[in-house]
């Protein structure tokens, strides 16, 4: 997935997919957590790579620590009350895009 940030944009819904995939037959909370330490561990190992949001049709670069980024996901997955798909949390990226 790092290669891939550094690529082009990677959706959260990409992470959670990936992980489904590697480890099928696990629970939602169990995949919820873990899309969320690697957000964290992707965020604080490449410092190039940032999360991005579309705000208003404008990307908006999260300029915060890792964790707050991952409180950020956490609370919008959360609020969806379901796993989210395609655009509808956040990117990683190589910024500016």
């Amino acid at each position: 997935m790092i290669t891939e940030a550094k690529a082009d944009l990677v959706d959260v819904w990409e992470l959670l997919r990936s992980l489904e995939d590697t480890f099928p037959s696990r629970t939602s909370e169990w995949y919820k957590e873990k899309t969320l330490d690697l957000i964290r561990e992707i965020l604080e190992l490449e410092p190039d790579i940032s999360f991005i949001t579309l705000e208003d049709s404008e990307w908006y670069q999260w300029q915060t620590s890792p964790q707050q980024v991952v409180e950020y996901v956490k609370e919008e997955w959360t609020k969806l009350g379901r796993r989210p798909t395609g655009a509808e949390i956040g990117w990683l990226v190589v910024w500016p895009i």
